[in-house]
């Protein structure tokens, strides 16, 4: 299943709650397609779906114009934030308060940063374009401008025919791919360089007026054109993103003139208001010092000794430790006492007798013939030892 087919599957989802999670959109394709939806093309799914349904960017800022020409209140304030899209930056807005309570924005302006200078600069082509005095003369006139019927305003039709009157002044060259060449046809050396595709001139006015200036008016005039064909305004594009280095600020850049951290007016107090328990939900503290929460810390940390102690008893000895009165006791055992000469003697006699008495008990018993082998002695092994193998004849 493509992206696209999906995006139109989940499209009255997604308008139901913009912020659907990626996950249940997983789930609802495994349940109802057997389909496995990895994260990327999830969410490739679920931004199609919210274009679809709002519009791209890149169209509300080409709808810029036909706002603007829908705006006008008598009353005007001032306010600027910080712009949650792909693009980043920050927007600068003039709003309109009319006595049907109803508050609409003016003018607004997309800008790097908030500093001194991109609010003076919005506030000057403010009132360029407003004037405190030109207010009161567009309130008297809004309703014949509501009730024009043609496709472009009086006073910007005067200009263009202003501006192709002088047109007749300059000379066009064709130059290829809808670009010309203009001279002066007055001896003068200045050439501008026009292109109709783009709505461009050297000369910069065309750019900036939004209608086409002299030098463009004798390219139409010469290929024949309409001149309403020119007279629209450019779309608007995006500001070029810019990703700032390192972390993202939480804070805003403050002028040299604002109070900073240290100072009294840094931030805004918390007088007055009722702090609320994120732990236990009970107003008049927060988690830190949450007296429930501190209960159950001390508890758990007396749990947690009492098994260390439980273990540390159940402890057996190791069996190569052994007490040193069992030591001694085996070593006096294992050291052999020293006999005089008459308990040799006698020790000897009782061998004797009591080989003699288990010979003579062993010759009155039957026994059966066993060949045995006798060993031989130790003199004869001493002898074996000294002497070579050959004279080991001697010995039998």
């Amino acid at each position: 299943m493509s992206s696209q087919w999906l995006s139109k599957a989940f499209m009255k989802k997604i308008c139901e709650n913009p912020k659907i999670k990626l996950r249940s959109l997983i789930k609802k394709a495994h349940s109802k397609w057997n389909v496995d939806l990895t994260m990327t093309k999830a969410a490739r799914v679920k931004q199609q779906a919210l274009d679809e349904i709002n519009g791209t960017y890149g169209e509300q800022y080409r709808r810029i114009h036909d706002y603007a020409a829908e705006l006008l209140r008598p009353m005007i304030g001032l306010d600027g934030c910080f712009i949650k899209t792909p693009y980043g930056g920050q927007l600068l807005t003039a709003i309109g308060w009319d006595p049907n309570d109803q508050i609409l924005p003016i003018a607004y302006a997309v800008v790097e940063a908030e500093t001194k200078d991109s609010w003076r600069w919005f506030l000057l082509n403010l009132c360029d374009d407003l004037g405190v005095d030109k207010i009161r003369w567009w309130s008297d006139n809004r309703q014949s401008i509501v009730t024009y019927a043609g496709e472009i305003l009086p006073k910007i039709n005067k200009k263009i025919e202003r501006e192709f009157d002088k047109g007749g002044e300059w000379l066009a060259i064709y130059a290829g791919r809808d670009k010309y060449e203009v001279s002066s046809s007055q001896g003068n050396r200045a050439k501008f360089v026009v292109d109709l595709n783009l709505h461009e001139c050297s000369c910069r006015k065309f750019q900036l007026t939004g209608y086409p200036c002299e030098h463009a008016m004798s390219c139409i005039r010469k290929m024949c054109l309409d001149v309403k064909n020119y007279t629209e305004n450019d779309d608007v594009l995006p500001p070029v993103f810019r990703k700032p280095i390192g972390r993202p600020k939480l804070r805003r850049n403050k002028t040299g003139d604002e109070p900073r951290n240290n100072g009294p007016l840094s931030k805004l107090a918390r007088t007055g208001q009722q702090q609320k328990c994120s732990y236990c939900f009970a107003l008049g503290h927060n988690k830190r010092t949450c007296p429930r929460k501190r209960k159950m810390e001390a508890a758990a940390k007396k749990a947690k000794k009492g098994a260390k102690k439980g273990a540390g008893t159940t402890r057996t000895p190791k069996p190569n430790k052994i007490p040193a009165k069992t030591t001694t006791q085996l070593a006096t055992r294992l050291q052999p006492k020293r006999k005089s000469s008459t308990q040799v003697g006698g020790s000897q006699e009782s061998q004797t007798s009591s080989k003699r008495a288990r010979c003579s008990s062993s010759a009155s018993q039957p026994q059966p013939s066993i060949a045995t082998v006798t060993s031989p002695s130790r003199r004869s092994l001493r002898f074996m030892a000294k002497t070579p193998p050959r004279a080991w004849k001697a010995l039998g």
